[in-house]
């Protein structure tokens, strides 16, 4: 793992009304856009048959200068509102015109995200929390 260059601020999107989702359709929430580390970010909430997906995304409209990129590792969490237990996964990924998302397809479980003992629906709100940091630039050449 290489330096951080750059840390970004920790985004917080609280999703009310979680269960107005409709049972076995598949439906996508939007988080609105926020900034980190000069970037336009949004994040996608997809619940699935048995779980539900998370996916972080870069503004469409972002421009990289020819051949080049920016190395990211980002957090994403869901968050236990009583005892602090979060769901939690890193990773890291490069972004440049051609890569702009990244999603873990299967990131929480349904019966998990739905047991009112792990803290992750609370009055009917789920929160989910975004962190990005910038490691470094990167420059390829096509072959």
């Amino acid at each position: 793992m290489g330096n951080v260059f750059a840390c970004g601020k920790i985004f917080k999107w609280s999703i009310e009304g979680y269960s107005s989702i409709k049972k076995n359709m598949k439906s996508k929430y939007y988080s609105g856009f926020f900034e980190a580390l000069g970037y336009r970010w949004h994040l996608k909430l997809e619940k699935r048959d048995n779980c539900i997906a998370l996916e972080l995304e870069l503004d469409k409209s972002t421009t990289f200068p020819p051949n080049s990129g920016v190395n990211v590792e980002f957090t994403l969490r869901v968050m236990d509102q009583v005892k602090g237990n979060h769901k939690k996964r890193i990773d890291q990924f490069q972004i440049c015109s051609k890569f702009i998302t990244w999603k873990w397809p299967n990131f929480l479980h349904l019966e998990d995200l739905q047991n009112p003992s792990n803290g992750f629906l609370v009055n009917d709100t789920c929160i989910v929390e975004a962190s990005i940091a910038v490691l470094g630039s990167f420059s390829y050449h096509d072959f």
